[in-house]
């Protein structure tokens, strides 16, 4: 059980430091992330205390790689839309100069 206050302690930390440290984020990346990783540790400490140690190995490695996918696929970040517009710019700019 203590786990589980201890997960959400740290949810709440790290919450208030994603809204209050200047990172390139959007406002619900900044919410979504530690929400993530509130779900992940919950799901985690779980899977410790109902299965063996090989078997919540396994399911904590495959529970990670669909986290990455999921976050890889998020548009969470401010910068990646305009540096998708610099380059197609910069390209048209170039061309103009020849």
């Amino acid at each position: 059980m203590e786990d589980y206050v201890f997960a959400g302690i740290s949810f709440i930390l790290l919450l208030l430091i994603f809204l209050f440290a200047p990172l390139k984020m959007t406002r619900t990346a900044k919410c979504l992330l530690p929400l993530i990783a509130l779900v992940i540790s919950v799901i985690g400490i779980y899977i410790f205390e109902m299965f063996t140690l090989w078997h919540s190995i396994i399911l904590m490695v495959f529970l990670l790689l669909l986290t990455a996918i999921l976050l890889q696929r998020l548009p969470l970040f401010n910068n990646a839309d305009h540096r998708a517009k610099n380059t197609s710019n910069s390209s048209i700019d170039e061309g103009s100069k020849d």
